[in-house]
């Protein structure tokens, strides 16, 4: 199972559910705008540990997604 699927599973049980994705390519623009849906944010490798920290630092001061 890859995250994408993994993410579409956890937001049946916990619709709120923030998604980290994490990938080795450039940047989210390869997926499409809205790949990754509402409260999903995407880290691209490499990174250093302040950069991850940050981006969960943005996740969980971000108003939560509606309900699905």
């Amino acid at each position: 199972m890859n995250g994408s699927h993994l993410a579409t599973r956890l937001r049946k049980l916990l619709p709120n559910i923030g998604v980290l994705y994490v990938s080795g390519y450039p940047g989210a623009g390869i997926f499409g705008e809205s790949a990754f849906g509402p409260g999903s944010v995407f880290l691209a490798k490499p990174f250093t540990r302040r950069m991850l920290a940050q981006k969960l630092r943005d996740m969980l001061d971000a108003p939560m997604p509606p309900n699905a």
